[in-house]
């Protein structure tokens, strides 16, 4: 049986969260994104320490930007 390639057990990832992380802010600085809000690096970190899901990161993110943080 083929592996999934897109199977996302962490037990099976070779990729640290902190090798995420680094990719992540690599694409978004190469994308004119550099995120320099601590409050918003601090969510990033959460996320791919997959210590808040993607729905929390994104309800978060955009409460803290738009003001109602």
């Amino acid at each position: 049986m083929a592996a999934n390639p897109t199977h996302t057990d962490d037990s099976i990832n070779p990729i640290t969260p902190e090798e995420s992380l680094k990719f992540a802010e690599a694409g978004m600085n190469l994308a004119g994104h550099v995120i320099t809000d601590p409050h918003l690096q601090e969510l990033l970190r959460q996320l791919a320490h997959h210590e808040i899901s993607f729905e929390e990161y994104d309800a978060a993110t955009t409460r803290h930007i738009m003001g109602d943080a």
